[in-house]
């Protein structure tokens, strides 16, 4: 009876430490880049009014983003800890087709107005 009471709870034991361990290995979640290396989009700029983006851009110019890598970000509660991750891109950057910055990382959130025109 004591070897059967013994191999319940070693058997007990071990299902804890394993549980335990797969919620360790778990960690948080990870949200990937939908464009991989390679990739590209290109802007054509509607309308810019003094505004500089590594240099003075102006109406009618191409902004090409060209993508290198990615780079990994941690995004944390208030307290410290990890909420999840994100990859950012890191571009090559063209303006009118010429190079003017080099693995540029694109953090967090960058706003731009999209005018469409149906035909």
């Amino acid at each position: 009876m004591r070897q059967y009471v013994k191999a319940v709870l070693s058997a007990i034991f071990t299902v804890l430490i394993v549980s335990s361990m797969a919620m360790v290995c778990m960690g948080y979640p990870m949200y990937e880049l939908g464009v991989k290396e390679g990739d590209w989009v290109e802007y054509d700029v509607f309308e810019a009014e003094n505004y500089e983006f590594f240099t003075d851009i102006h109406s009618g110019d191409k902004l090409r983003f060209e993508v290198v890598g990615t780079e990994v970000q941690e995004r944390m509660y208030p307290n410290g800890t990890v909420v999840f991750e994100v990859e950012d891109p890191v571009c090559e950057i063209f303006l009118n087709g010429e190079h003017i910055r080099s693995n540029v990382t694109l953090r967090g959130r960058h706003e731009i107005t999209i005018s469409i025109t149906t035909y």
